[in-house]
């Protein structure tokens, strides 16, 4: 999710090394599921298809991503993967081509149904990027 992060676990060596590998496999876990540069990740399923049944780990990391676009009133918005994708690509964007695809960014183009875990985009020009939302996530789970 291209962050650092330091561990700290205070607790014998056997517990320390035991609750490591639990913390480091939760992070790769979702590293794979949120990996939109990796067009077998679930994410980019998802931005594929436009319309994917998701794990219940990913389903709960877009679910809290809505709530806080909701929450912000959409200035926290994971409908921004066009243009990350882009970027992280190294595709060169004109300032008129970044205008467009931010004008298209709103997390009420995602429908989720919570008893499927399916969620839907329901605009063609849309891609999530939950990186942002991931990493909030990663921490609550590690505490």
């Amino acid at each position: 999710m291209g962050t650092l992060c330091r561990l700290q676990i205070q607790a014998s060596p056997v517990k320390a090394k035991k609750i490591s590998k639990e913390v480091f496999a939760l992070w790769e876990d979702i590293q794979i599921k949120t990996n939109i540069l990796d067009s077998k990740s679930e994410i980019s399923i998802l931005n594929s298809k436009k319309e994917h049944k998701v794990s219940e780990r990913l389903y709960e990391i877009i679910s809290t991503g809505y709530v806080m676009s909701k929450k912000t009133n959409g200035y926290f918005d994971m409908t921004i993967g066009t243009l990350t994708t882009d970027l992280f690509s190294g595709k060169k964007l004109t300032d008129a081509q970044i205008k467009i695809i931010l004008s298209k960014v709103n997390y009420q183009k995602i429908n989720m149904d919570n008893n499927t875990k399916t969620i839907w985009i329901t605009d063609p020009a849309l891609k999530l990027d939950v990186w942002g939302i991931s990493k909030g996530y990663v921490a609550d789970q590690t505490l």
